[in-house]
C-alpha cells in the first residue's frame, strides 16, 4: 500500500473548511440526548462532518445517537455501530426519523459486522483506544476495510479529564498523520470548555513494528491505570452550529 501514501496525505493536509452544519434539535430544543463526555463535543461533531463530507462514514461506538445523527447531514451514506444495547432503543428510534440519513448496526468492534466506509470516527475512551486502532489495522490488513479508509480518534487532555487519556494519546499521536485541537465552549461547567484533540489515522500505513513497541509500552499503562474510573460530569449543551477548522499537519 505505500503508492497510497502520497495520495492520503494530499487528501487530508488539504482539507478546508467547509462552514457551518446545523444539527437537527430535539423536542427539548437540544440536539442531544446524552451528556459530555458519554457523547461527543458538537465542535468535535462539526470537525468530522468536514472530514466525512459526501464521503461514506462509519462512527465506532455511537451511543444514544448524537453525533451520527449530526454528521449524517452531510454524509454520502452513514452507520451507526453500537455494542451497547441499552442505547438501543433511542439509536433504533433516531435512525428511523432520520428519514435514511443513516442506519444502525448493533455489534462489537472490530466483529463480522464492521460496514467497510471512507471515513471512521471513534471517541470511546482511553481504555478501549488501542484496541480500536490495532483492530482497525487488522480490519484492513485483512481486507475487510478498504486500504484507502482514515480513522479520526478524538482525545480529551484539557483540565478535568482523566489522566489516563493523555498517556495513551502521547505515543499514538505520533503515528498520526494529522492532528487538529478543536476548540470548544458549550457551558461553565467541567469539561464543557477547552480544547478536544482530533487526530486522523491510516492504520495500514503505520510502521508496525513502531507500534508494537509502543503497544507494548501502553499496554503497561493500560495495566497501570485499569482501575481508574472514567471521568463524568453532566454537561450543559448549547449548540451544534461552530464552524469546522481545517485540519492542521504537525511539524
Amino acid at each position: 500500500v505505500s503508492w497510497l501514501t502520497p495520495l492520503l496525505l494530499l487528501q487530508w493536509t488539504d482539507i478546508v473548511a467547509h462552514g457551518t452544519l446545523h444539527c437537527p434539535m430535539t423536542s427539548t430544543g437540544m440536539s442531544n440526548a446524552s451528556q459530555i463526555p458519554v457523547r461527543s463535543l458538537f465542535a468535535v461533531m462539526e470537525h468530522v462532518a468536514g472530514l466525512a463530507m459526501e464521503k461514506t462514514f462509519v462512527e465506532i461506538g455511537s451511543g444514544a445517537g448524537d453525533a451520527i445523527d449530526c454528521i449524517s447531514h452531510v454524509t454520502k451514506e452513514a452507520i451507526g455501530l453500537e455494542m451497547d444495547l441499552g442505547y438501543r432503543p433511542t439509536l433504533v428510534a433516531r435512525a428511523r426519523n432520520s428519514a435514511g440519513r443513516f442506519q444502525v448496526v448493533h455489534g462489537e468492534f472490530p466483529g463480522a459486522q464492521v460496514p467497510d466506509a471512507d471515513v471512521y470516527y471513534a471517541w470511546v475512551g482511553w481504555k478501549r483506544d488501542l484496541d480500536v486502532l490495532l483492530g482497525f489495522r487488522n480490519l484492513q490488513v485483512q481486507g475487510r476495510v478498504r486500504a484507502s479508509a482514515c480513522l479520526v480518534m478524538a482525545f480529551l487532555l484539557g483540565p478535568g479529564a482523566d489522566r489516563g487519556e493523555y498517556h495513551v494519546w502521547k505515543p499514538l499521536h505520533r503515528f498520526a498523520v494529522n492532528s487538529t485541537k478543536v476548540a470548544y465552549a458549550e457551558g461553565p461547567g467541567t469539561l464543557q470548555s477547552g480544547l478536544m484533540h482530533v487526530d486522523v489515522f491510516h492504520p495500514i500505513l503505520m510502521d508496525l513494528a513502531k507500534l508494537m513497541v509502543k503497544t507494548e509500552l501502553l499496554r503497561l499503562l493500560l495495566r497501570m491505570y485499569r482501575a481508574v474510573p472514567q471521568a463524568t460530569h453532566a454537561g450543559r449543551p448549547l449548540s451544534c452550529a461552530h464552524t469546522i477548522q481545517p485540519i492542521h499537519t504537525p511539524p
